[in-house]
C-alpha cells in the first residue's frame, strides 16, 4: 500500500473516531439509556394493564 493511501486511511479513521466520540458522549449515552428505559417501562405498564383488564373481564364472565 502506498504511503498516500495509508495516510488517507489513517485520516479517515481519525475522523470516524472523532465523530463516534461526539455521538457517544456521556450526555448522549445517558439520554439514550434513559429513553430506552422509559420506553421499556411504558411497555411493561401497558402489558400489566392489559393483563389486569383480561383478568377483570374473565372474573366478570364467571359470575
Amino acid at each position: 500500500m502506498a504511503l498516500e493511501e495509508k495516510d488517507f486511511v489513517l485520516r479517515q479513521t481519525k475522523e470516524l473516531a472523532k465523530g463516534l466520540g461526539q455521538f457517544l458522549s456521556d450526555d448522549t449515552l445517558d439520554d439514550l439509556f434513559n429513553d430506552t428505559t422509559q420506553s421499556s417501562d411504558r411497555q411493561n405498564d401497558a402489558k400489566k394493564n392489559k393483563n389486569q383488564q383480561a383478568r377483570h373481564d374473565a372474573s366478570g364472565k364467571k359470575k
